[in-house]
């Protein structure tokens, strides 16, 4: 049996996930540490920073997704992408913790 989730359920579910993936962060002694991963196609040497940057521009499109409202077409790429990436010198895990949290925020505005 097949479960559609609701607006509200989906929200829920981003809230829930991006509170995890903040607090690992956080946890985290080093925003350098090696992610390992099985895509073939991934670039060698990807860091957690890496990992929070590409995170966040997921946060930042779903955000502009959930912003526009139904729509036959997802929004313009310059609605999400003009943010895209952690500041120059963001290298500080709460930095990226602060901008992973404004962009959930965005899905509940």
């Amino acid at each position: 049996m097949q479960t559609i989730l609701t607006f509200a359920d989906h929200l829920r579910l981003i809230d829930e996930r991006s509170a995890a993936f903040r607090a690992a962060i956080e946890a985290a002694p080093s925003l350098d540490l090696p992610v390992l991963t099985s895509d073939p196609n991934a670039a060698p040497g990807r860091t957690l920073f890496d990992l929070v940057r590409h995170v966040g521009v997921g946060r930042r499109k779903t955000a502009a997704i959930v912003a526009a409202g139904p729509a036959d077409a997802p929004p313009a790429k310059s609605a999400w992408e003009s943010a895209a990436g952690a500041p120059p010198g963001a290298r500080r895990s709460t930095d990226l913790v602060e901008r992973v949290g404004r962009a959930t925020d965005e899905h509940a505005a």
